[in-house]
């Protein structure tokens, strides 16, 4: 959130209505205010899929 200020994140799906089960995985959509949304979004999906392999 420090690089993202007025960023905001809200979780959604079963664990958002609070109808989750103990295996359900975290469904979150992240806004965030920038000149070039495409471009940002494109940055952090590369960076989310270098952390993961």
């Amino acid at each position: 959130m420090k690089l993202y200020p007025s960023s905001m994140i809200v979780l959604v799906g079963s664990r958002g209505t609070n109808m989750n089960r103990p295996n359900s995985d975290f469904d979150i959509i992240l806004f965030i205010e920038c000149e070039n949304p495409l471009n940002k979004m494109l940055e952090i999906y590369y960076r989310t899929q270098t952390r993961s392999r």
